[in-house]
Order: C-alpha cells, then structure tokens, then sequence
C-alpha cells in the first residue's frame, strides 16, 4: 500500500483525472471491507462451541517462537520458519481444545508422581534421555545429575524466560502422556470379530478363474446417446459421497512487472560513472564504499578464481589503487572494483590451540585471567601440549595437545582464521570467539601464494519511483476498464501484450500461488470479493496483479452444476450399459460373445484384492463380484469400466496354507498403527472447527 500512497499523492493530472474515482473506489473499497471485517474480530477460532480469543493464539505463538529461538540459537526467524511456527501453534491450539475435552470426560490426568517419575524418576520420559543438555560431554551418555542440577537451577537461579520455557516443555511432556494414555485406552477396545477374520481369510485364500464375455462401451458412439437431466440427476445422487469438498476459490489473473525504463538504466549508467572517478581519486576508498555502495566493505583477501569472471584476471596482474568498471553481474547489478591491497599469504596454516569456555562475565573475566597467565607461561617455555590437555575445553585436539593440523581459509570461524593466517610460525596470540578463548601457536605455515584485496562499489538496477508510477497507471487503467469478467477475457482476447494465469483451487488460508511472491492478499480478497469480480491492482514482489474470481466453491457437497462436465463419462457409460445388457443374452458365455461379435476371454487366479483382469484393465467391481461367487456360477451384465460384463466362474481355488493367525495379527496391527492420527482426525472432524486465521492473517 505504501507504493499506492505515493502514487496517489505524485502522480500527474491527467492519470489522476482518468483513474482517480475508480482508483479510489478501490482502495476505499478495500478499506472499508477490512474495517468491517475486522469488527469483532476477536476470536480465531470456535471449536467445540467453544472460542478461542486471537490474543491466547498470539501469545502461544510468541511462547513457541522463543522457544525455537532459544533451542537453535537464532535471533530472528525467516519466513517459512515463521510460517511453519504459526501452523504448528494452530494445531497444537486445536489439538488441546478437542483432547482436553476427552480427558476430562475419561478422567485422564498426569499427576504431579508421574511428571516426576517423567523427568528424574525411574521411568523418564525419551525427550528427556535425549536432551544434549542432560548428556554427560565425556561420556555422551545421558547423566541424571544433569537433570537434577538444571532443575535446581531453573528454581532458584534462572531468569522468568528460562522458567517460563521449562514450564512450557514439562506441559508438552504431560499433553505426550496424555495422548499416549488416550490412544492406549482405543487400542485396548479394539478387537476383531469371528466374522470380520472370517471374511478377510476368505479374502486371502480364495482365488478364482473365470471366463468373461465384455461388450465394450466403444461400440456404441458418443453422439448416438442422449442425455438428460433426470441422468445427470440419477447418477449425482446416488454418488453424492464422493462430491463432498472444502471450500476454494478460483482466479484468473495479469501481472504487469515492474522492471527499470531505459531511463532508469541512463541513470545508473550517469551515476557509476561519475563514482568511478571519485571512486579512484578517494584518500579512503574503504570508507567510500561504505558510504556511497549499497554493500559495505568486505575485507577479503581474495584467491585466483574467487572475483568476478570480468576482473578475476584482470586484477591479479593489476597494481594497488587500479579501478575497473562499470561493469554488470547477474544482469541487474552495476560494479566498481577498486585493487585496495596486495599480499603474500600461506595457502593453509598449521596451528594449535587451548580454548577457555565462557558462559557469563563472571566467568570471563576468570577465564581470560587464566589465558594470559597460559600465553606467559608457553612464552615462558611452558608445554604447550601438556597445558592443552590439562585446560582446554576442545577435548577432541586437546587429546593431541591441541593440534588441529593444515587447515584453509573458510574453516575456522572469523577471529581465529584473521589470526593464524596473518601471522608468521611461532606466533602465539589470545583471541575470542563465539565458542571462548582461544590460546593460539600458529606452528607451520603452507605454500605462499598472492592474495588481492579489492573494495567494490555496488549499485542493484530498481526501477525509481516515477517508473513504478507509470507502471501502476497502466495497471490501474486497465483494472478500471476491463471491471467485469466478461469485459477482463475480452480485452485478453484481443490483445496479446498480458499473459492470462490461473490459480486454481485456493484455499483460503493458502499463502502461495505459483509464479508469485507473497501473494496472501490476493488469497484473501478472493474470499470477500464476489464471482465475476475484478481486484485492484495488488502490488507484489516486483509486479502488479490484478484478478478476476472466477469459481467459488463453499464446504461442502458440490452441487450437481459443478460437476455435471466431471461426471458426464461416468453418466454416459450408465447409458450405454443400459443399452448393452439387454443385448447379452444366451445359456453360455460363448453363446452371449458371439451375439455381440466378441471373442471369450479368460482370467485367471484372481482375488478380492486384485484390480485388474487381464485382457481388460481396472475393474475392481467385476472382480469383487466374480471372487463372491461359486464355482460353476454365470453372472448377469454387470456395468465395468470398460464396458457390460457377463462371466462365468470356472475354477475356485482355496488356500490352505493362509495363517489366520497371521491375519488376524496384520488387522490388529494395521489398525493399532492408524489410530495416532485417524481418531484424532476423527475428533476434529466433528468439533465443528471454524477456522478464522484469515481475518488476522
């Protein structure tokens, strides 16, 4: 919206004079559909009648994300981080409003004994015997002492935060206990009948082979059958399971791009040129680039092959002070390089080190009071071998007395790679990083190679604003005069300068569409714009869209005009059958092929598990029937996939060898394994769930 702003506020006379009403009535549209949304927008969700306020939604998120911050040692969250952060707030959300509601209807409860036996008892819980925090750093096994001094930490010594995540975690380990309990309790009703094992073995052990006569629908053409409402109807009727959906919406729409006018590229091109010369008569080209690039100084001393391709060569037989450019990489960024410094660096370093780990500025303040008193002794003659094994807290070089052999650039983390790679052998320095403080001897240096040190002043090609104006003017027009779906296709069709794109099947709590960046507001208009409606135009990551809706689809059963296209071969085959079966008459499956001018065909060793027949492709309703029958039996036309069937059982064959215990293990087993997710499935899908995150977000 900001970019509307402006536009609305710079834009000339003449666009404002023939866009300016119905740009309005867009955004104040727009508006005035947000405010009314919003009022009394305070619950996200209603589950089981009862409401879920957004602010218990928000805060719960704000728990998790901490939580996830802490745990990966992250200060901020990307966006599908935070994404995947709000979903899984959601379910948790729903999960505990629809479980608590059976807990407390059963009595499941984990009581105070229990989360004690969980956490430092006889029984602990896997997250905890997994946790790195509670593993022993010699051993890597899991230390129950470790569990009992954190403990005693988080009572009497940790901040509010620390405390606040602890408790959040001893919840979820009593929400895990709970479920456990709940899905033991329908594992434990769950059995199966005489007559189900029956069936099932019957399944298994029969086999059978038949004899089939199959007058295909192909016989008859398309355009010889008729078919009527009362068709369409017949068959939408007695399928309508198979029509249930979620609500969705469709959209048509164009994208105008906002890319940089030849004006823009001038510009640019003016102001390199211009920096260039600055650029190179600069007493401090570092803090020039500081100033006038849009990236800071690098202080990279930079190998063979680690440039730009248009440079790499060109700087390594260049002196200090040389400058190349303009140049343009990745298409749209504009380059000055400028050769700041020349050096003779070893290709790899051999060092050895003793690190000091620091959690507090207490602790530091110890620690590097021991370092320099380390430093003095090595200079001293100390072993610095013997030292290392005795304080450093790197157990795996300290072992061989802090050796960490050859090592290259990018290896080791910054503070301690600027230390060994500018120094000369023998060298020995304390430096700090983020895992402590490091004693390091650099002991051996590797082959001396040439290193350059190049300052770059870089620009990124973007279209200015009076660009994105004169872009938005044309989108605005046409979003203005092609207002109606019918008037939208009509424009499309007799011009070929847009490009129409369908998003199909939308959700409503979507956040992606295909080809576009960060489309949620076009989502979200979607479900409070009308069929047939036209958007305004939405800016996105580089371009403008403007939509058309153009299927609305609500929860449900779709209704028979929706699908009547998707269900016509299916009605259509219906009729043919009709007209087919009478024809499939006759005392034999011989007699019935030849009045149809059919050869007979034969399948074999089939079961009720089978699809196909062989000869005939998918057909799992002829095969269920025929592996019903006798042996002997002739069935009447049955309507398949292919076509009318008549066949004849010829053989049944049964299985002695199938172990019914076996079976019966496999159905216990199979249902036990779906009951985690289906009866949790089951539960939400009666809880009567309505979903409000799209008037938030």
């Amino acid at each position: 919206m900001a970019t509307l702003e402006k536009i609305r506020n710079k834009a000339g006379w003449l666009i404002s004079l023939v866009l300016g009403l119905a740009l309005l009535a867009f955004i104040l549209g727009d508006f005035l559909k947000k405010s009314n949304n919003r009022q009394g927008d305070t619950n996200i969700a209603e589950v089981l009648g009862e409401e879920i306020p957004y602010n218990e939604y928000q805060s719960r998120l704000q728990t998790l994300t901490e939580n996830y911050k802490a745990n990966t040692g992250k200060t901020g969250l990307d966006d599908k981080e935070s994404e995947q952060m709000r979903e899984q707030t959601w379910e948790t959300l729903i999960k505990d409003v629809v479980m608590n509601n059976e807990y407390e209807e059963l009595g499941i409860d984990v009581s105070a004994d229990e989360l004690y036996d969980m956490v430092q008892g006889k029984n602990l819980d896997p997250s905890i015997l997994q946790a790195p925090i509670f593993k022993n750093k010699q051993t890597g096994q899991f230390d129950r002492n470790l569990v009992i001094r954190y403990l005693k930490y988080i009572e009497n010594e940790a901040e509010e935060k620390d405390r606040m995540m602890w408790l959040s975690f001893e919840k979820e380990l009593e929400n895990n206990r709970k479920i456990t309990k709940y899905n033991n309790l329908i594992k434990g009703a769950f059995y199966i009948t005489k007559n189900e094992l029956a069936m099932k073995v019957d399944e298994e052990a029969k086999k059978v082979d038949i004899e089939y006569a199959l007058n295909p629908f192909t016989s008859i053409s398309d355009s010889t059958v008729t078919l009527t409402d009362a068709d369409y109807k017949t068959y939408y009727d007695e399928h309508k399971y198979q029509f249930e959906q979620e609500a969705s919406r469709t959209i048509e729409y164009v994208t105008y791009n906002i890319v940089p006018s030849s004006e823009d590229i001038k510009r640019i091109e003016t102001d390199m040129n211009e920096m260039k010369e600055e650029f190179a008569n600069a007493k401090d080209g570092i803090q020039y680039v500081n100033i006038n690039s849009d990236l800071p100084y690098q202080p990279i001393n930079y190998k063979p092959g680690e440039l730009d391709q248009q440079i790499d060569t060109i700087m390594f037989a260049a002196d200090s002070g040389f400058v190349y450019g303009p140049y343009i990489v990745d298409g749209n960024v504009y380059k000055i390089a400028k050769l700041v410094g020349i050096k003779m660096m070893p290709d790899s370093v051999k060092a050895r080190h003793i690190l000091l780990q620091v959690k507090t500025q207490e602790e530091y303040t110890k620690a590097k009071a021991l370092a320099d008193s380390l430093k003095t002794l090595i200079e001293n003659g100390a072993d610095f071998a013997q030292l290392a094994k005795q304080y450093s807290a790197d157990k795996g070089s300290a072992a061989d007395g802090g050796n960490l052999g050859f090592f290259t650039e990018g290896k080791m983390v910054k503070p301690f790679e600027d230390f060994c790679f500018n120094a000369k052998a023998g060298d020995i320095d304390i430096v700090n990083s983020q895992f402590g403080i490091h004693i390091i001897e650099v002991t051996e240096l590797g082959k001396l190679a040439k290193r350059v040190n190049v300052a770059f002043i870089q620009r990124e090609l973007l279209p200015s604003q009076a660009t994105m104006q004169a872009i938005y003017a044309e989108a605005g027009k046409f979003a203005v005069e092609n207002n109606t779906q019918e008037k939208f296709n009509s424009y499309l069709a007799d011009n070929d300068n847009l490009t129409k794109k369908i998003a199909s099947n939308l959700k409503e709590n979507d956040k992606t569409i295909a080809g576009l960046e960060s489309p949620r507001e076009v989502i979200r208009w979607a479900y409070k714009a009308e069929k047939g409606e036209v958007s305004h135009p939405f800016e996105l990551q580089g371009q403008f869209v403007i939509a058309v809706l153009t299927e609305v689809k609500e929860k449900g059963t779709a209704p028979l005009d929706e699908v009547k296209e998707e269900i016509q071969r299916f009605v259509m085959n219906t009729k043919k059958f009709e007209m087919l079966a009478p024809k499939m008459k006759g005392a034999s499956v011989n007699e019935i092929a030849s009045a149809i001018g059919q050869e007979v065909k034969i399948a074999g060793n089939m079961n009720f598990n089978a699809f196909s027949i062989p000869g005939a492709g998918f057909e799992p309703d002829v095969i269920a029937v025929a592996t019903a029958m006798n042996e002997g039996e002739m069935s009447t036309p049955i309507e398949g996939r292919a076509g009318a069937y008549v066949f004849k059982v010829t053989k049944v064959i049964k299985d002695d060898k199938v172990d019914e215990n076996q079976i019966k293990s496999k159905l216990s087993l199979g249902f036990k394994n779906r009951v985690s997710y289906q009866v949790f499935d089951a539960l939400k899908e009666n809880a009567n769930i309505v979903d409000n995150r799209a008037k938030f977000f």
